[in-house]
Order: C-alpha cells, then structure tokens, then sequence
C-alpha cells in the first residue's frame, strides 16, 4: 500500500512540476536594490540564483535608486 501511495505521488509531482514549466515568462525583470545595504538581493545577484530559477528566460535587473 505504501508502495503505491509513493509511486502515485511521484507520478503526481511529475505532472503538476510539466505544467508550471510552460508558464514561464519569455522575460522577466527583477528589481535590484543596492542601497540601504540589501545582502540578500546582493547575495542573490552575486551567485546567480534567479539565473538558475529561471533558466531559459531572459531577466533584466533594473535598479532601484530612489523612491
């Protein structure tokens, strides 16, 4: 039973994680915020997680200055 139950959830993940994947934007920008000192957009930038979020989209970081 318990068999079962983990090969229909695999099946399931399997499914559902193909129809998120054809939902992804052709682009996206992604708001980047140096000052005050913000270490997590720093940090995210710097190892390039978004790029690898979102392999095969085109992303833009326009920074924010003011406002």
């Amino acid at each position: 039973m318990r068999k079962i139950f983990l090969a229909a959830l695999l099946v399931l993940s399997v499914a559902v994680t193909g129809s998120f994947a054809s939902d992804m934007p052709e682009k996206l920008g992604i708001t980047y915020v140096k000052a005050p000192l913000n270490i997590p957009s720093i940090v995210a930038k710097y190892n390039m997680t978004f790029e690898k979020a979102y392999e095969g989209v085109d992303l833009s970081f326009p920074e924010i200055t003011e406002g």
